[in-house]
């Protein structure tokens, strides 16, 4: 008889938690009694050096810098956000992971002199859905939580950060096959807000979230369709960007809904600072890089520097506000629209009230009834499979 998810489930842990570095690991009397807010923990406890304090606490830009100027190594900064990732797992349950490359990448510098790429050391973790073999993408389903990736499945964006130089280190969770607004699934449990552990990080890209918000990570790459990257972004106090379809490649991202094309995802960057951003997408979709050329669905569109010419010209915004016909924002949203509103006209720029005419069609006659229709024919019978009941059965 086939193991049933609780059983799966446990060996998916037992095997994560087995490659976890003993010595990365808080004791177990500092994790007694916690406050809510969990994202001090690091900081305050006497389990990090003031070095690897420096090295998490660091932008991307002055990670980048520091490793090529080779006063810093990649494998220092690599392990010590692979022991806040771990510390970060036992207080929040974000991610698995694995440290690699590390070295090799500063045998190369010290070697030729020369870095790998533009993201040369710089560690970047990774929705579960980046296929990296030969670990499993489970996406929250015990149906595939013991399924080795195969090389050749690799996400094409995987293979690209290789390329550029970073190292994929830690993977993080997501909800059941990615369609919901929390983390929580059978196999790795439930990713809390590090900010307050008795609520949510959102989701999908939850994991993603609470990693970057402990510090476990300084760059992550999230998915978003309706939202999991927007929402755990704003959860989790980052800087999150939902790109238009069509700039970053997809090529060989696991799905939830398999050959869904109606509602096209997309995947971006998530950090704790602005600027790491901007590093991300100029070199991701630089000509050098050329992503277009990896992934049909990519639109050959360099980015671009200095775009609103003559400088300083004043722009025309499009503003949606607080109620889109169909939702009405919760306060705090409706106060932040206001002060963006706000700024933006005290600095002179045109703002046009946009109304949304048919959202309420689109999104219940288009949207929900596509999810509905697809996704039970793609997700419900892998959760009937015996060895993937879900908790609802």
């Amino acid at each position: 008889m086939a193991d049933d998810y609780k059983a799966i489930g446990a060996a998916a842990r037992k095997r994560r938690d087995e490659s976890l570095p003993e010595s990365y690991l808080l004791p177990a009397e500092q994790i007694k009694d916690l406050p809510r807010d969990v994202t001090g923990i690091p900081s305050k406890s006497d389990h990090f050096s003031s070095e690897e304090l420096e090295f998490v606490s660091a932008s991307v830009e002055t990670i980048l810098v520091k490793i090529r100027e080779r006063v810093w190594t990649a494998l220092q900064v690599t392990e010590a956000f692979c022991k806040v990732a771990t510390v970060a797992h036992q207080l929040v349950r974000p991610s698995q992971l694995t440290i690699a490359r590390a070295k090799s990448l500063d045998e190369h510098l010290l070697r030729t002199g020369e870095i790998v790429g533009p993201f040369h050391g710089l560690p970047i973790s990774l929705k579960d859905c980046f296929v990296t073999p030969p670990f499993p993408s489970s996406i929250g389903m015990a149906c595939y939580a013991r399924e080795a990736s195969a090389a050749e499945s690799e996400t094409v964006l995987v293979r690209i950060l290789r390329d550029m130089g970073a190292i994929a280190y830690c993977k993080t969770n997501v909800p059941v096959a990615m369609m919901m607004m929390e983390t929580i699934n059978n196999v790795w449990g439930e990713t809390r807000n590090p900010f307050h552990t008795g609520l949510s990080s959102g989701g999908s890209s939850g994991g993603e979230a609470a990693l970057l918000a402990m510090k476990g990570s300084p760059l992550g790459i999230g998915t978003d369709i309706g939202g999991s990257i927007r929402i755990p972004g704003a959860w989790c106090n980052l800087y999150a960007l939902k790109p238009s379809t069509g700039r970053f490649p997809t090529w060989g991202i696991k799905s939830g809904i398999p050959g869904q094309e109606f509602v096209l995802a997309v995947n971006g960057p998530m950090a704790r600072d602005l600027k790491a951003l901007q590093i991300y997408c100029e070199n991701v979709l630089s000509e050098r890089v050329g992503v277009w050329g990896k992934d049909p669905k990519c639109v050959p569109l360099p980015w671009k520097k200095n775009v609103i010419q003559p400088e300083g010209r004043k722009l025309r915004f499009g503003f949606i506000g607080c109620h889109d016909g169909m939702i009405t924002c919760h306060p705090p949203v409706e106060r932040a629209l206001g002060a963006a509103r706000k700024a933006l006209e005290d600095s002179g720029h045109e703002i046009i009230d946009w109304q949304p005419i048919d959202h309420m069609e689109i999104l219940l006659e288009t949207l929900v009834w596509g999810f509905a229709t697809f996704g039970s024919q793609s997700i419900l019978p892998q959760l009937e499979k015996p060895e993937s009941l879900s908790l609802n059965q």
